[in-house]
């Protein structure tokens, strides 16, 4: 049997370095703050309760959790291309700007707050809504 070799051993490191370095990137991108508001947004889509519970910062009996589903849901409707505009992050807070893209109807743009809790940004419903409110002046 043949001993191996500088360059199979040295090629077989560089997989197993590949591998590891994909799977904490694309863990890592599956729990950042835009990843977040996508999910959110597929969630309200096909209304996975269990889904918004674990990335939604209130419980559902919080009015703003309402008030941001119902929003949500009435753009869905409309089947706009949702994109994520920008994000902001600092600490443990995150802005994420989403645009709704309408097409020829136009385009709306709304920022969803988000908080870091422990290892999980979760998305504060009343932040969003309030901050929402206070753009439009209603607060």
């Amino acid at each position: 049997m043949k001993t191996p070799t500088f360059a199979s051993s040295s090629v077989a490191a560089s997989v197993v370095l590949a591998a590891v370095t994909l799977g904490v990137f694309g863990s890592a991108a599956s729990i950042g703050p835009e990843s977040v508001v996508l999910r959110y947004h597929e969630a309200v889509s096909v209304r996975n309760e269990r889904e918004l519970r674990d990335i939604q910062l209130q419980g559902n009996e919080n009015p703003f959790v309402f008030e941001l589903r119902v929003q949500t849901t009435q753009y869905l409707q409309f089947r706009p291309e949702v994109r994520i505009q920008r994000v902001a992050s600092q600490d443990r807070e995150a802005i994420v700007e989403v645009l709704y893209d309408f097409g020829p109807r136009g385009r709306v743009s709304k920022p969803f707050i988000l908080r870091r809790q422990g290892s999980f940004w979760r998305i504060d419903a009343e932040a969003t809504q309030l901050r929402l409110r206070q753009t439009f002046g209603l607060e």
